[in-house]
């Protein structure tokens, strides 16, 4: 029996939620405030994940390694963005990240 397109999605974005909040973790010291919004529009889902620090700026190390998968230098503290990165890709998901001060956004186009 095969899955109905709305289950394929569904497991989608659970794996993409799931690695992208590990990766986060992961690499982003003293998170304050995750917050995940879901959106749908006619073909394309967008999720976007605002991580916030009032009392600590957030690095943009996390933003250049997500959005250029093949500069990533292969070691253990960065295996999990590597491979969330070749997550994305194979979920054909586009990445787009904002990075201020105290806070980082990071928008995701699941086609």
């Amino acid at each position: 029996m095969s899955e109905c397109p709305t289950e394929d999605l569904i497991e989608r974005i659970n794996k993409i939620i799931s690695n992208m909040v590990i990766t986060i973790v992961s690499a982003v010291a003293q998170i304050e405030l995750v917050s995940i919004l879901l959106a749908k529009t006619e073909d394309k889902t967008l999720l976007t994940i605002k991580v916030e620090n009032e009392h600590r700026s957030i690095s943009t190390s996390l933003v250049s390694k997500l959005t250029k998968k093949n500069d990533i230098p292969l070691d253990t503290k960065n295996i999990s963005i590597y491979m969330t990165s070749l997550l994305l890709e194979h979920y054909n998901t586009k990445i787009n990240c904002t990075c201020e001060s105290n806070s980082l956004n990071i928008g995701l186009t699941i086609t």
